[in-house]
């Protein structure tokens, strides 16, 4: 396969040189060296006054003998080399020319602009990065990180952003090519905003919120441990987590020391209004680091066939009314031949905001009370579930709306499906009263069976 290498014959050109060649050297490639010329005319605004095509084709002529000077040298170490002059601008080419070679990603390097010399000048690296449909990886200057892993010497150190969004998968699948190249010690990094997560687990009484929480960390932990496939390769595999306050680049970019070589991160390329709403974590970790850093888009990521979805631990809730009851014996038969039913009652109570800042004890339910709760869910658990195969636990979740107490449960047990039944109002009774099934679909990540109340 080939790698696509843009320069600009800077001198972190000349680095993203190096890196590309390392890499061609460990995966066996041919490297396809790329410099743009843009027309005089849209460069200029003095332009009209010049013979352009003349000056234009002295530009071709001078890139071209520079080109050739460094394809040259990359020739002397042995590598297979293309050398092109391309016309445009040089985010446009970049991606037009890496698509027509099939290369496997495109390198190149960025000058690391700040404040207004980014607003005004932007960044050539950052455009790649929104337009190309494969992995692009952004060198800045300095040593050559990738080179003792080029040489055989040693594994490769990457660190890889994770968290839930499916571009996570897709820096995953880049690490997945660079461990089938030679061995590679993976590090899967995931920086996150202790408030945020403290209310999508439904966590109560006064937390820190300046560093991790044990409870927060095993949750965490749990969760993201799922989300990490077997790796085929040589090296090791961790996860660390870090709490972050401040800006989201430099939280990452703090993560890493001179034990990392290459970071690694997915992109869902978002545009528009779309960034000014989410972000871009890539973006933000391309500013921040000092190491080179691989973006994989979504749109490269490897369609896989998808393994059939377990759903053995299943959340299912109930008001203890007939309708609410109805739920019970599908949780069950979902959960049958193995499987976990967590048994769920919320009783509603006004919480603290925020309920992971202050506690009110006087307000909670009694042992007693909780006793008797717990007493009525026992009571519903079908006969024949422990013949079927399947575990119960009673939980009664102690204050909150029922929809947030159910989500939050849900978050906290990492249960596999929710099943909750459907008390079937409409026109004024629903505006009324609302609907939890469909607040619990609003707000849960996991797949919600909902059973309809049957007919009176």
């Amino acid at each position: 396969m080939r790698i696509l290498c843009g320069t600009d014959f800077s001198e972190v050109s000349t680095a993203a040189m190096q890196v590309a060649a390392d890499l061609a050297r460990r995966f066996g490639d041919s490297i396809v060296l790329v410099h743009s010329v843009a027309p005089l005319w849209a460069v200029t605004p003095v332009a009209g006054s010049l013979d352009v095509s003349a000056a234009d084709a002295t530009l071709r002529k001078a890139a071209a003998g520079q080109l050739a000077v460094q394809a040259q040298r990359l020739r002397d170490e042995g590598l297979e080399v293309d050398a092109r002059v391309a016309d445009g601008p040089a985010d446009a080419t970049l991606v037009e020319v890496a698509r027509e070679v099939s290369a496997r990603l495109i390198v190149l390097g960025t000058h690391g602009r700040r404040g207004p010399a980014r607003w005004f000048l932007g960044s050539t690296a950052e455009r790649v990065l929104d337009a190309a449909d494969r992995p692009v990886l952004v060198v800045p200057g300095g040593p050559r990180a990738l080179e003792p892993w080029a040489r055989k010497e040693r594994p490769l150190r990457a660190w890889v952003g994770l968290d839930r969004s499916v571009a996570s998968q897709a820096a995953i699948d880049g690490v997945r090519a660079l461990r089938q190249a030679g061995p590679c010690d993976v590090t899967f990094l995931h920086v996150y905003w202790p408030p945020e997560e403290y209310t999508r687990f439904g966590l109560e009484g006064p937390r820190n919120l300046l560093a991790g929480d044990p409870e927060l960390n095993d949750l965490l932990e749990r969760d993201l441990h799922a989300r990490i496939p077997e790796l085929a390769g040589e090296g090791t595999v961790s996860l660390r987590l870090r709490p972050s306050w401040g800006n989201l680049g430099e939280s990452i970019a703090s993560c890493f020391g001179d034990d990392v070589d290459l970071v690694v991160v997915g992109t869902h390329q978002r545009t528009g209004w779309s960034r000014v709403v989410h972000g871009s974590v890539a973006h933000a970790t391309l500013r921040a680091a000092r190491q080179p850093v691989l973006c994989v888009p979504l749109s490269a990521r490897t369609v896989r066939a998808e393994p059939l979805p377990k759903l053995g631990h299943v959340l299912v809730t109930t008001d203890f009314s007939p309708g609410g009851n109805a739920a019970i014996p599908f949780a069950y038969s979902l959960a049958r031949g193995g499987g976990q039913v967590e048994l769920c009652h919320v009783h509603e109570r006004e919480l603290p905001n925020p309920v992971y800042a202050y506690a009110r004890d006087d307000v909670k339910l009694s042992r007693e009370q909780r006793a008797v709760l717990e007493e009525r869910l026992r009571g519903l658990i079908p006969a024949g579930a422990a013949s079927a195969g399947v575990d119960t636990r009673v939980v009664v979740i102690d204050g909150g709306k029922p929809a947030e107490g159910i989500h939050h449960a849900a978050e906290r047990l990492g249960v596999d499906a929710i099943c909750i039944a459907s008390h079937g109002r409409s026109g004024t009774r629903r505006a009324l009263l609302g609907s939890v099934a469909e607040e619990v679909l609003r707000l849960g990540h996991a797949p919600v069976f909902v059973v309809r109340k049957a007919p009176e």
